[in-house]
Parts: structure tokens; sequence; C-alpha cells
């Protein structure tokens, strides 16, 4: 039942590796929290948070799971994103993100989910997500996407769970 919002303060916390602040009150920007470089764990899901991604994600290359699923974020899921080739996780699902997929997708070599479900994302599947060989599930369901399947999606030999109706 925590509210407001992150003290700058916590961006001092050089040795934290797993940050859990999810199904709370809290508010405001998350840009504080992309600067915890040793972050490996990132859950926020389930508050109030506003604003985009911050490009700082790109400098976090500790970064294993990230959940920002249910907030109201908004805008293109940044490209520095795509140089923290340490992620294994990503839930960006039940916020307003919007923009392409883009077709640096692929360099996340280590990515086993990718749940972009509830948003307003657009354009098609890039062809670049059949590099994503360890990838299990890819959730892009309810979101504006158009297009065709790519036929690369047969290289993507973890998959177990695809969902992108609607």
């Amino acid at each position: 039942n925590l509210a407001g919002e992150v003290p700058v303060e916590m961006t001092n916390l050089s040795h934290l590796e797993t940050l859990e602040l999810s199904k709370n009150f809290l508010t405001g920007s998350t840009d504080n929290l992309f600067s915890i470089k040793n972050l490996k764990h990132m859950d926020v899901s389930g508050n109030q948070f506003t604003g985009t991604i911050p490009m700082s994600i790109g400098s976090m290359y500790n970064l294993q799971t990230l959940n920002l699923k249910d907030n109201s974020l908004f805008g293109s899921i940044p490209r520095d994103m795509f140089d923290v080739t340490t992620l294994s996780k990503i839930n960006l699902s039940k916020n307003a993100f919007d923009g392409f997929l883009s077709i640096r997708i692929g360099e996340l070599s280590n990515l086993e989910e990718l749940i972009l479900k509830e948003n307003s994302m657009i354009g098609y599947i890039p062809a670049e997500i059949g590099n994503l060989k360890k990838l299990r599930v890819f959730d892009a369901h309810d979101n504006l996407i158009t297009g065709h399947i790519p036929n690369t999606i047969d290289q993507m030999e973890s998959l177990e769970y695809l969902s992108l109706y609607g």
C-alpha cells in the first residue's frame, strides 16, 4: 500500500540487484529507477507510473528481468533497450506503449519471454524476431499490429506460447 513518488535517493543504492515494488500506488516517472545501474531484476508492475521508458535503460547492462506491466506508461520502446542483451524477460503489458517493434528485437539473444499485450503498438512483427532462439513466450495480443506473421517464426526453436489475437 505504498503511495507517492519513488525518492531520487534510491539511485544511490549501488549494490541493489532486485527491486520489487509491484502492486502499490506509486506515481510519477520511472526515470530514477533506470539509474540504478546494478539492477538485475526490476518489477514495478501494478502501480500508477506515467511517462516513457528512459533512454538510460541502455546502460543497465546487468538487467535480466523487466516488469512494467499495468501502469500508465506510453511512447515507443526506446532503441537503447536493445543494447541490454542480458534481458531474459520483458513484460510491458497493460500500458499505452505505441510505435513499432524495432528490428533490433533480434539482438536480445537471451530473451525467453516477451509480453507486449494490451498496448497500442502498431506496424508489423519484424522478421528479426526469428533470431530469438530462446524465446518461449511471445504475447502481443490486443495491439494494432498488422501485416503477416513472419516466416522466420519457425526459427524460434523454444517457442511454447504465441498469442497475437486482436
